[in-house]
């Protein structure tokens, strides 16, 4: 059996429509500032995604990125789960071979130094998880995130995994992410928010925000 070497960081994208978007977040994760971290791109049971699988696009990047030091998957499911992700990013507490685990919707944006600003707050230190500021592109807003229902979601978060992998499995309903987050609140006293007020995750906004938006 072959044994994967950990990595610093999991990063998990769930994908469904929007290519063009999900080629962008690509690119974004292709330039970030450090190495050693994983990415999962998986599809929910996306044809744009499978597409994407046949022709080889993603061979050359995963070679690209083994030769940097980091290890990236990419699948399509064999059906459509819907629930904005929910079933692939269960699948982490499986697949997921980082000491940390984020999340990344491929409809989004994110700067070339988020996974180092991300593992900044929460690497070599106690915390379950340690959750940042967004930007809001949708709205023109920085979201100053807090841990309330309506205030966070899995964008602004970095989990270390093995807190991550004895939370319940997220469900189909919209407000699951809150579901997660409330559990891993009433789960841990090691958690807070980043020091730095500074964002690195662009978050495209509300689907209705999003149709007004080809960038």
């Amino acid at each position: 059996m072959t044994t994967l070497t950990p990595r610093r960081l999991t990063v998990c994208v769930p994908c469904f429509g929007r290519p063009q978007r999900t080629e962008r977040i690509i690119e974004c994760l292709r330039n970030q500032t450090v190495n050693d971290f994983e990415v999962f791109l998986i599809g929910d049971h996306c044809p744009d995604f499978q597409q994407r699988l046949d022709s080889g696009y993603f061979a050359e990047i995963i070679q690209e990125q083994s030769l940097k030091g980091n290890s990236w998957h990419a699948w399509n499911l064999f059906q459509n789960y819907g629930g904005f992700g929910y079933q692939i990013r269960n699948m982490m507490k499986h697949l997921a071979n980082g000491k940390y685990i984020c999340f990344v919707d491929n409809d989004d944006w994110v700067k070339e130094y988020h996974v180092q600003h991300y593992l900044s707050e929460i690497e070599n230190t106690d915390y379950d998880f340690v959750y940042y500021n967004t930007w809001n592109h949708g709205a023109g807003i920085l979201r100053d995130t807090q841990a309330s229902m309506g205030l966070i979601g899995h964008s602004e978060l970095c989990v270390r995994t093995e807190f991550y992998k004895v939370m319940n499995p997220q469900g189909d309903f919209y407000g699951h992410d809150w579901a997660l987050i409330a559990e891993m609140c009433a789960a841990s006293s090691k958690h807070k928010k980043s020091d730095n007020p500074d964002w690195t995750y662009k978050v495209m906004g509300t689907p209705a925000q999003r149709e007004k938006h080809i960038d």
